[in-house]
């Protein structure tokens, strides 16, 4: 099975979240055989307009700051957060699609 990108934002503040979380999401990723290509982000913005634009298929991030993407987001009935946290390193949630149901059955 193979998903389209998934974005995980490089800020500066957020440098060695970004790149746990990316070492999480490759290990996962080559364990269940996904295909997940890791896109990094210069910031927030550009990690949701990635995924408003299809350019990614989830944005990841710490659901808090999630939940505030949403809000901002042009259509925020479109996003959900994953219910299960992914990260080990701080409780992070995958912001995706509500319609794609292939990518939430994977990523819930």
């Amino acid at each position: 099975m193979s998903f389209a990108p998934v974005e995980v934002s490089a800020g500066v503040s957020q440098r060695l979240l970004s790149y746990a979380i990316s070492a999480q999401l490759n290990r996962v990723s080559n364990e269940r055989n996904l295909g997940i290509k890791i896109m990094p982000a210069q910031d927030q913005a550009e990690g949701c307009l990635m995924l408003e634009t299809d350019r990614a298929a989830s944005f990841v991030l710490d659901d808090i700051q999630l939940a505030v993407a949403i809000a901002r987001s042009r259509s925020p009935s479109a996003y959900a957060i994953s219910t299960e946290a992914f990260s080990k390193v701080e409780p992070c949630g995958i912001m995706l699609r509500k319609d794609d149901e292939p990518f939430r059955a994977v990523a819930d």
